[in-house]
């Protein structure tokens, strides 16, 4: 398992932050209990980054990591989140891409401090009523999954600015329902980037 940990700066996307601390995580010959393992010591851990090692699923482990405030994760075969990511009561950014993932993780309503969602290239085919919890987040982005369902819910997320859902299979009637829920927002549903709504 490669290790790394950076202070002061980290680039992620060519986005550069500064004043932090890193854990990024890749192999593609990890082990579970590898990662377990890896987890177990970073407690001042700001931000996690977990590419490639080949998990199905996130250690408990995870919630000693209470001080993380982006976790970032690519990983193909993850099939699920378990409940110990709610005692990430820090998180203000999650990212979860090209993952196995066949349902929406449930857990994720429970981080009340969530800012930014990003959930893109699974399986998810709706999005449960759980997601009016997260009263903070400004920014959801869904592309590239199997999303048509999306619950009148999402009309109670009063800081929502920002919603991206190209590349789901939402129907034309359900895009206008969505588009009166939250009348504020910047609704895209396509790739093209033409906006959807105001």
């Amino acid at each position: 398992m490669v290790m790394r940990r950076h202070k002061m700066i980290a680039c992620v996307a060519g986005l550069l932050l500064a004043s932090v601390m890193c854990l990024f995580l890749s192999t593609n010959q990890s082990t579970y209990s590898d990662l377990g393992a890896a987890l177990e010591e970073p407690t001042n851990a700001r931000e996690l980054y977990l590419e490639g090692t080949g998990i199905t699923h996130l250690p408990s482990s995870i919630e000693r990591l209470r001080r993380l405030r982006v976790l970032c994760i690519a990983e193909p075969a993850l099939q699920a989140l378990p409940p110990q990511v709610a005692g990430l009561t820090n998180l203000e950014e999650l990212i979860i891409t090209r993952s196995a993932l066949s349902s929406f993780p449930v857990v994720v309503t429970r981080l009340q401090n969530l800012v930014k969602l990003e959930i893109q290239n699974t399986g998810i085919s709706s999005l449960p009523p759980e997601i009016r919890e997260l009263q903070r987040l400004e920014e959801l982005n869904l592309p590239g999954n199997a999303i048509s369902i999306v619950p009148n819910e999402i009309g109670e997320l009063r800081h929502l600015r920002f919603l991206l859902l190209a590349g789901n299979p939402i129907s034309n009637d359900d895009r206008q329902r969505i588009r009166e829920l939250i009348p504020t927002a910047h609704i895209f549903f396509e790739q093209s980037g033409v906006e959807a709504s105001r």
